[in-house]
């Protein structure tokens, strides 16, 4: 019912990038049905698991067309609708991939507990590590 995938590729820029995860459900779907707008991922039988957005919905005909916000996007502009089977869930929750400057702002901010400095890289007053 729930399964994370992890993001390659740039087709849902700027909100999804390359190596981000996503969490997917089938639940929504048990219950509910594919509304325009959301994000899905789904298996297609040439170009593998894919994750778009949801373009269009035909429920008489069981189409659904999905697409890329990239304009080179691999998506229903250029091998059609999908059909609800193909879904393999809604995204449900997005896990953003940490920045190098991220990361880097992380290991400042470890230094500088550790080490007793403040955010503009003083000393503080009382020096941690028990040098007078």
């Amino acid at each position: 019912m729930l399964k994370l995938f992890k993001v390659s590729g740039d087709s849902l820029l700027p909100t999804y990038h390359q190596g981000d995860f996503v969490l997917a459900s089938k639940i929504p779907y048990l219950f509910g049905t594919v509304q325009r707008g959301d994000v899905i991922v789904f298996r297609h039988r040439v170009y593998g698991t894919l994750i778009k957005t949801v373009a269009s919905v035909t429920p008489k005909a069981d189409e659904i067309r999905v697409i890329g916000t990239h304009d080179h996007s691999v998506d229903s502009r250029g091998f059609g609708a999908i059909r609800r089977g193909d879904i393999l869930g809604k995204v449900i929750w997005h896990i953003k991939k940490r920045t190098n400057a991220q990361r880097a702002n992380e290991r400042n901010d470890v230094t500088q507990k550790r080490w007793g400095h403040t955010q503009d890289g003083t000393a503080n007053p009382v020096d941690k590590r028990g040098a007078t």
